[in-house]
């Protein structure tokens, strides 16, 4: 999931957030003040639901640690 505003985000960035990726968990990209949540991969896709807003991503950091898979922070610069 990445928010449609969102619209400068490069195929290397999407490339990093995939590889970054475990099998079954999660990837967060915090946006740069670190509350809102740029990018979010599940996998599965429905493992927790999402949030949007500007504090997201404590939330959802929170949401994928509770499913006890891996939960990878990948910061990308801004």
């Amino acid at each position: 999931m990445i928010p449609a505003d969102i619209p400068l985000i490069e195929s290397f960035e999407l490339q990093k957030i995939v590889d970054a990726a475990p099998q079954k968990g999660v990837v967060l990209v915090p946006d740069c003040a670190g509350r809102g949540t740029n990018a979010a991969l599940r996998a599965p896709a429905d493992l927790f639901p999402l949030r949007f807003g500007n504090d997201s991503f404590l939330p959802h950091r929170a949401a994928a640690e509770a499913t006890g898979l891996p939960c990878v922070v990948l910061e990308l610069a801004a």
